[in-house]
């Protein structure tokens, strides 16, 4: 009875782990991604990479990722896969932020509310040391995760690891973080938050004006030093984030292209037909189509 009970509790924590936890390695990654295709998951992602080059796109940001790297990916934010070289060596993990109270992890505590908080500092590169820590943890977690006949002892394991790779995340986080900052000057971090609020706002709010106000600047002295530090312009970056939501929204197909753009708060189909052709070079309906033959990772 007891094997009986056991097995039923192992089987129901694997099905919930499809929903709230998943871990690949670059033999299940590259080849299998949808490139120049903007998601927008529901689940945080942790990407370790440590062999190779990929070209990513997150929240407005472009990131050449090499050797090294450590890429810290928040939900319902925006990244684009661009390229990525066939000798990557990398590891991705997955999981809902239900998945934190399962394997224990309280979110009141600092260094997971700075892991989890949707800023858009979370790339690094790391020591060999710092790199070589976390591999061995990620291999462990994906050995165990991809073991078929699991018990609830290898399940403890899983949970455990999961804990360990949070909290040496966010120390790295700490660690890495202060470093960036203190190198940053006055119109980098006004460029930083700038982005951060378009993420949070470009739905609602697409006037350079909107974003001046809330730095408390002119929305000339943020347009000059936008492009100084970004080299683009502000309206620029704000249109790149209407129309990266625009696209995820089009390969919805229970949404019409009139939804779609009542969902972006334009006046009329019309118009969204209009700003998205301009801005994309196709119309979304044709865009749509050409998505639909692609297929995802």
């Amino acid at each position: 009875m007891a094997t009986e009970i056991e097995s039923g509790i192992v089987e129901e924590l694997q099905q919930r782990e499809l929903e709230d936890f998943a871990i690949f390695d670059e033999k299940e990654i590259v080849g299998n991604l949808a490139l120049n295709t903007p998601y927008r998951p529901e689940h945080f992602s942790i990407l370790l990479f440590k062999e190779g080059e990929m070209k990513l796109s997150h929240n407005l940001i472009d990131y050449n990722i090499s050797k090294n790297h450590l890429l810290l990916l928040p939900p319902k934010s925006f990244y684009q896969i661009e390229s990525i070289s066939p000798d990557s060596k990398l590891s991705v993990m997955l999981f809902k932020e239900n998945y934190f109270l399962e394997a224990g992890i309280h979110l009141n505590i600092g260094i997971v509310i700075d892991l989890l908080k949707a800023d858009i500092r979370k790339s690094f590169v790391l020591e060999n040391d710092d790199l070589e820590t976390l591999a061995c943890l990620f291999n462990l977690l994906h050995k165990k995760h991809r073991a078929k006949d699991r018990n609830l002892v290898d399940q403890k394991v899983i949970t455990h690891c999961f804990s360990t790779i949070i909290f040496q995340c966010g120390s790295l986080l700490t660690q890495y973080n202060t470093l960036y900052k203190a190198k940053l000057n006055r119109k980098e971090e006004l460029a930083l938050r700038f982005l951060e609020l378009v993420a949070a706002h470009f739905e609602e709010e697409r006037s350079v004006i909107f974003f001046a106000n809330l730095l408390h600047v002119t929305p000339k002295y943020l347009t000059e030093v936008i492009k100084e530090v970004t080299g683009k312009t502000a309206s620029k970056l704000i249109d790149q984030a209407v129309i990266t939501q625009a696209k995820f929204l089009l390969r919805n197909p229970s949404l019409n292209i009139g939804e779609v753009a009542a969902t972006l708060h334009f006046s009329d189909q019309s118009f969204f037909g209009k700003f998205f052709k301009k801005n994309v070079g196709a119309s979304p309906l044709n865009y749509r189509s050409g998505f639909s033959m692609q297929t995802d990772f």
